[in-house]
């Protein structure tokens, strides 16, 4: 006990000990024999029995306040400080409320000194392991490293990047410029580092074979404002980053994170991307606190349960693939800021809020969705809504959206004629498989136009002449309607970007225009299926020199 209560430096067991010796002696020499052996015995005793009271409550202190374990810290110390041979004397733990929280020493000794600063941030028996990627950066900090600990005044934050470097397999990095050099430069000079006021702001190693796990330490990084770990090797959980209070954006996607997919996070978060990980469980419904979130990207990750409701900060939601179900948060419909909704391929329900319809990009693809469409406006040009369960007209308001580029509207149950589209930058327009009716709009044959795939509906009418005008047709896919007519011819520097051109399974007469034909020979046309086989030929259509199939 007299041995524990040095090394821990408590002056009270010490005192004790040595009142019950030196009491007890006295009284040895003063009294009868017998009686002597007595009260010495009870005073011993009862100094001893206060000391280890005492110590007890001091050890559980001490590893409450470092790491719960269960060993014995001060011989945990002492051990290490004896097999480095780096201390003269361990160091004195100071009481700090009830516990024993840090310790100091004189700056004269290096390796205590920093021992006890970032002992702050990470217990005493990692940091003395050695091999843990804390006791690592603490070797390095204290055999290699060059500064002066004594001055510097962000050793917490060289910390944090070492330590980070050891757990990410820093040595495979693909670029490590400058990390952990020996000159005595400052931790802002190493690759992917950014510092304002000798702050980090920014920590960006894309795409620079990280692998293993992030350190709770990485959240020494106080003014740290963006996080960009893109396409890594990273494993493990996404720490907590909710006392990071200035970080602004945070990219961990194409890595190999698992575990919660929203870890604690500041309410300064704007931009949080995480797509593309081993991520699971569901999203927490306190995102909606998170009032400067824009952009929320999770794409193809494992989640489950509901959408919930978020800020009306956000901007870019993307939801892709991720496992969600139920209905679309008719909160959704109040987003004032957002432009762009991705959540295709879970196996949502439900209508869609109206007001959904009149942003930049819609994507719900592949889900169980129903109901109409609502109106769009002009600021819409993507609207993915193929292979749900949709029903009634297209919205008239399409031929006012200038700005469509992609419209896919494909196996639903949409009803009606296709409105007339006059969309300058429209490269792809897909309704096959609905219950449409009418002909086909001739506005739909813009310059940009690449794809058209109106197969299995119920249009009718002729193919409008205008459609040879489509210089960047690629696709023409018109079978399995009611067309009636002949097919248009065109001229020779038409069509020329034409691959496949399907016209069966309808009521087209007459002959294949031999302009359309010799595309087969001068242009790229490889499919090209009419109705031409005996013995009802409805058009006429040379199988090899011009069809590639008949029907």
């Amino acid at each position: 006990f007299f041995l524990d209560s040095i090394l821990l430096r408590d002056t009270f067991c010490i005192v004790s000990y040595l009142y019950c010796v030196v009491f007890g002696f006295f009284v040895y020499f003063r009294t009868a024999f017998y009686m002597n052996l007595l009260r010495l015995f009870v005073i011993c005793f009862y100094s001893l029995f206060l000391c280890c009271n005492a110590l007890q409550l001091r050890r559980k202190r001490v590893l409450q306040n470092y790491d719960g374990g269960t060993e014995d810290l001060a011989d945990l110390l002492l051990e290490q400080y004896k097999k480095a041979k780096i201390f003269d004397k361990p160091d004195r733990l100071e009481r700090q409320g009830d516990g024993f929280m840090s310790m100091s020493t004189t700056c004269t000794d290096k390796a205590a000194y920093l021992l006890g600063v970032l002992s702050e941030v990470t217990t005493v028996s990692d940091l003395t392991s050695p091999t843990t990627s804390q006791g690592l950066a603490y070797t390095w900090m204290v055999q290699d490293d060059t500064v002066d600990v004594c001055t510097y005044s962000t050793l917490l934050q060289r910390y944090s990047l070492v330590t980070t470097y050891y757990a990410t397999n820093g040595t495979n990095w693909n670029d490590s410029t400058s990390w952990l050099s020996t000159d005595g430069s400052s931790e802002c000079e190493w690759n992917g580092v950014t510092c304002q006021d000798g702050s980090v702001t920014t920590l960006n190693l894309q795409a620079n074979n990280l692998s293993g796990t992030l350190p709770s330490e990485f959240t020494a990084l106080s003014s740290i404002i963006e996080i960009l770990f893109f396409s890594n090797g990273l494993s493990g959980t996404i720490p907590s980053l909710e006392d990071l209070t200035s970080l602004i954006t945070v990219d961990f996607e194409a890595n190999d994170f698992s575990g919660t997919i929203v870890p604690s996070l500041p309410t300064s978060i704007e931009n949080y991307q995480v797509s593309n990980n081993d991520l699971t469980g569901s999203l927490p419904t306190s995102l909606s606190t998170l009032t400067s979130l824009k952009n929320f990207w999770c794409i193809g990750n494992s989640l489950s349960g509901t959408i919930p409701d978020f800020p009306d900060s956000i901007e870019l939601l993307y939801l892709n693939e991720v496992g969600v179900q139920g209905t679309i948060p008719t909160t959704f419909g109040s987003l004032s800021n957002i432009q762009q909704f991705f959540a295709n391929g879970n196996t949502l329900s439900g209508t869609i809020p109206q007001e959904l319809f009149q942003i930049t990009q819609l994507r719900l693809h592949n889900n169980n969705l129903e109901g109409p469409m609502g109106d769009v406006t002009d600021v819409l040009t993507n609207l993915w809504l193929q292979n749900n369960t949709m029903t009634g007209t297209l919205p008239a308001s399409l031929t006012n959206a200038t700005n469509l580029e992609n419209v896919l509207l494909g196996n639903n149950q949409f009803s009606g004629s296709i409105p007339a589209i006059s969309s300058s930058s429209m490269a792809f327009f897909d309704a096959r498989s609905n219950l449409l009716t009418g002909t086909i709009p001739s506005s739909l044959f813009s310059d940009s136009l690449s794809f058209l795939y109106l197969q299995w509906n119920q249009l009718s009418g002729p193919i409008p002449s205008e459609y040879s005008s489509a210089d960047s047709l690629s696709d023409l896919y018109l079978s399995n309607n009611t067309l009636t007519g002949e097919i248009p011819g065109i001229s020779d520097d038409q069509l020329t970007e034409l691959t496949e051109f399907l016209v069966s399974g309808n009521s087209f007469t007459g002959s294949m225009p031999s302009s359309v034909c010799d595309l087969r020979t001068s242009g790229i046309l490889e499919d090209l299926h009419a109705d031409c086989a005996p013995p009802d030929i409805q058009l006429e259509c040379d199988l090899g020199d011009c069809c590639t199939r008949c029907f």
